[in-house]
């Protein structure tokens, strides 16, 4: 099933309705063409705000992106007000936690399990990739041969 499917479930076919079809007061049925175009924008936001490809089979990518559905919806339609407000929170919020559980936040660290200790440099020396002995490996330096650089 798509978003807008998932959609057209859980969301009165009457707020549908009114919000596919603005404008057109006579209308009977819901405008499924622009519900697949704000379920396609839907779809875009999931995938660049999660990193994660929208799954049908998750219960929390279809919640979200109901949510997100609704919300477009009210952005779209000019709607201001507390609840469009908490619909726009709860779609911002859904998207954050799914990126931060399973999505692109979640980034192991690097990390290292090497054996090599750095050596211990002294206060007043050379540190030791400063000795002379590296002279020949950098380029146009004191005692390196010039016909090295070509």
């Amino acid at each position: 099933m798509t978003i807008a499917s998932r959609a057209q479930e859980r969301i009165s076919e009457q707020l549908l309705l009114e919000w596919t079809n603005q404008g057109v007061p006579a209308a009977t049925s819901v405008n499924t063409t622009f519900l697949g175009y704000v379920a396609d924008d839907v779809e875009g936001v999931f995938v660049a705000e999660t990193g994660l490809a929208y799954d049908d089979s998750d219960k929390i990518h279809v919640k979200v992106a109901v949510d997100g559905v609704m919300a477009r919806f009210q952005e779209l339609s000019g709607v201001t007000g507390r609840n469009s407000d908490k619909i726009a929170e709860r779609w911002q919020r859904g998207l954050i936690a799914i990126a931060q559980t399973s999505g692109s936040e979640r980034r192991l660290l690097p990390t290292s399990n090497s054996v090599l200790d750095p050596s211990d440099e002294t206060n007043n020396t050379r540190p030791d990739h400063d000795r002379g002995r590296w002279r020949d490996f950098v380029p146009n330096s004191t005692g390196a041969d010039q016909d090295d650089d070509e």
